[in-house]
């Protein structure tokens, strides 16, 4: 496509920015032209799982984890470890029980631990 395009137009000019702003029209329909835009639809996590209580849970464990940087209470530390180990355990389990409702019943549940 650059083989086929005729540059003098942009060498006969003087100016030097016109030189660049008509490189640069010329170069961008050429580049538009071999590369289209193309419109991607992003896929969505599949987050069914998370609950509002969750959600509500994960903002107090930031609020928590803010203030165990913040300050040097060791309550506080402790607090925020024992948060994080319960907030992990419910997370464990919510993803759990989505994906037991979401799995055929012809599956053998013992084969999954459960």
């Amino acid at each position: 496509m650059f083989k086929n395009e005729s540059w003098d137009n942009i060498i006969n000019h003087t100016d030097v920015n016109d030189r660049f702003n008509l490189f640069q029209n010329t170069f961008l329909i050429i580049f538009e032209s071999c590369f289209p835009m193309q419109y991607v639809t992003k896929n969505f996590p599949n987050n069914h799982w998370i609950t509002p209580g969750i959600k509500i849970s994960c903002r107090c464990q930031m609020f928590l984890y803010i203030m165990s940087k913040t300050t040097n209470c060791s309550k506080i530390k402790v607090h925020y470890t024992q948060y994080c180990s319960v907030l992990q355990k419910v997370i464990r389990k919510a993803k759990k029980s989505t994906t037991m409702n979401y799995l055929p019943i012809q599956i053998n549940l013992k084969c999954l631990g459960t």
